[in-house]
């Protein structure tokens, strides 16, 4: 199998979309089999039928690394922006995938609720990290602690130093 997965997670505002569209850019220039799919647009593209519940979450959690799978199975290298903090997931991750990299953007609440481009932390319900639990990987394979605006630059070179691929685009 020559595909790779890089799966970018952490709670909500931590920036996992914008770290996944800059890595998809610049794999996609030298590596046309690549996708990105991000956790939110996904939801939107399934048919938004689930709630934002425990139980909801994970289940939308497994939808979207069964897709990853379904298109890593063809050679096709997937970067995935998702919450999915569900150990479960990351099990699942580790036991179907060879060499999968989960990357987790470590922020502080204090960040996140300073942030809080969504609206979520002043919500009130139904908040992964506030009133609904979360599990950072425990293979901690990459974990980027980001203050403020992190030179994106730079994280998005760290993480295709993991993956083996050079800032020239090219996989070594």
């Amino acid at each position: 199998m020559n595909s790779k997965l890089i799966w970018i997670t952490g709670l909500s505002g931590a920036g996992k979309s914008t770290i996944a569209k800059e890595v998809y850019s610049r794999l996609k220039q030298s590596l046309s089999n690549t996708v990105m799919i991000d956790g939110d647009a996904f939801r939107e593209v399934i048919g938004n039928d689930l709630k934002h519940t425990l139980d909801d979450r994970i289940k939308n959690a497994y939808r979207i690394v069964k897709m990853c799978k379904y298109l890593y199975n063809q050679d096709i290298n997937v970067i995935c922006a998702t919450m999915s903090l569900y150990q479960e997931i990351h099990e699942f991750i580790y036991d179907n995938f060879e060499d999968p990299l989960i990357v987790y953007l470590d922020v502080s609440m204090a960040e996140l609720k300073k942030r809080n481009q969504k609206g979520l932390y002043s919500s009130g319900t139904n908040v992964t990290g506030i009133d609904l639990p979360f599990d950072e990987p425990s293979h901690t394979d990459f974990v980027l602690k980001t203050k403020n605006e992190d030179n994106l630059k730079n994280t998005v070179s760290l993480i295709l130093e993991r993956c083996k691929i050079n800032d020239n685009n090219e996989a070594r």
